[in-house]
């Protein structure tokens, strides 16, 4: 694949190939570190304008591949692009965390828009964030140059984002967490301009002729490592939600509840907001996006199924144990190193995990661990700077002229679906 690495929106000016994809680039923007293991790069081209900084991060794939350094020399065309503001959309609480920094950021020139319930209201009052709230339709939102969505495959995202492709605006879908990213849900696929936040999440991803860019994830970029306690505690987080696996919630608790019994461990089950089992008889408290770090750190290790929960307890220095049971399969790969992630699928292994983690006092090598494991998965966070990365990213983005259109067919699929909601009387 003929990778290329740009910062100008004068990209589209360059002849798409074919077997190419296309990465945005600023400098000190070291995600794309070891993005060779996750593609197969033929030949690497780089903008002119951003080569001597490109060779100071990466002179490794310099070395290691063919490159072209490639320029625009027509700088006209730029005249047309507008001032317009930013529209900003979250749907839930966690997205209004993910976007609340690169908001902020922009805020001079964008809006943020809501959806009612799950939390995404209150959640940007509490954050000082002013935000109105909407039900199916940005008001006159062709008077926006670009939509920023941390969801796009939802269905209010769905018509939000064709609603903007449709009239000629770019979309842009900051990616929220760790994501199963199959082919059927078209997660970060509707979106004109994906931001991920790792190269790993690019393993299930076709990238052929895609505009994007590997960042990193606001969520994230404000956790630092702290002390583990001599007392050591396990965090069991249950986030059976929207009827998937929920009939595997008991038994999953139940082996993980023997397993710290076994090993004379004291417990505490994180209840995600919208997973609705009844946990009053166990040790419970019940977090959200912005309680659930301070509950991380009590604890010394981390217990959970697929979950974003995952990052962000080795961004707090907590070891994990992806504990699957129930054979759930997802196309992310979270490439476990028995270091600081571990995998277990049976008691035993469960049991041999926690075992090893309870024991282990070497905080130095799990801290080694995990920065090995955090710069493929989260890209530049833990820097601190992933938000202001993207909304540099925006910036050049509001300026690329349409990069999708829309099909006919899917464009009717989808107003099936809202037309159907809206008679059944229900939200979209």
């Amino acid at each position: 694949m003929d990778v290329f690495f740009f910062a100008s929106e004068k990209l589209f000016m360059r002849p798409r190939k074919e077997n190419s994809c296309f990465f945005w680039y600023s400098k000190g923007l070291t995600s794309y570190y070891g993005i060779e293991t996750i593609l197969s790069v033929s030949k690497i081209h780089i903008e002119k304008s951003i080569l001597e900084d490109f060779t100071e991060d990466y002179s490794y794939l310099l070395e290691k591949f063919d490159y072209e350094v490639f320029d625009f020399q027509d700088d006209k065309g730029n005249e047309e692009f507008t001032e317009d503001k930013y529209c900003f959309f979250a749907s839930n609480d966690t997205i209004v965390y993910l976007l609340n920094k690169v908001y902020r950021n922009l805020a001079d020139k964008s809006k943020l828009f809501v959806k009612e319930g799950e939390g995404a209201k209150s959640s940007a009052v509490n954050l000082g964030l002013e935000c109105s709230d909407i039900n199916g339709s940005i008001p006159e939102f062709n008077n926006y140059k670009l939509l920023i969505l941390g969801n796009d495959w939802g269905l209010i995202e769905q018509k939000l984002n064709y609603d903007f492709i449709q009239i000629g605006k770019n979309t842009v879908c900051v990616q929220e967490s760790v994501l199963d990213f199959n082919v059927a849900d078209m997660r970060m696929r509707h979106s004109s301009f994906p931001v991920f936040q790792g190269i790993v999440s690019l393993k299930n991803f076709d990238l052929n002729g895609k505009i994007c860019a590997v960042i990193g994830n606001p969520r994230y970029e404000d956790l630092e490592w702290t002390e583990i306690s001599s007392q050591k505690k396990v965090l069991i987080n249950v986030n059976f939600t929207y009827g998937i696996y929920e009939n595997e919630r008991t038994d999953w608790i139940d082996n993980i509840l023997e397993a710290c019994s076994t090993l004379d461990l004291d417990y505490l089950i994180s209840q995600h907001p919208r997973d609705t089992g009844d946990l009053s008889k166990f040790k419970l408290v019940k977090t959200n996006a912005g309680t659930v770090h301070d509950v991380l750190k009590t604890s010394s290790v981390l217990i959970t199924r697929f979950s974003s929960l995952i990052f962000e307890s080795l961004c707090l220095g907590r070891p994990v144990i992806y504990y699957n049971p129930h054979g759930e399969t997802h196309f992310y790969e979270f490439e476990p190193d028995n270091k600081c992630l571990f995998y277990a699928t049976n008691k035993q292994e469960l049991l041999n995990a926690l075992d090893q983690l309870s024991k282990g006092d070497n905080q130095s090598e799990i801290a080694n661990a995990v920065k090995n494991y955090l710069r493929r998965h989260l890209g530049t966070t833990t820097s601190g700077n992933a938000s202001a990365y993207i909304g540099a990213f925006i910036d050049v983005a509001a300026k690329i002229p349409p990069v999708k259109q829309i099909s006919i067919l899917n464009k009717l699929k989808l107003d099936v679906k809202v037309l159907k909601r809206r008679l059944l009387k229900e939200k979209i």
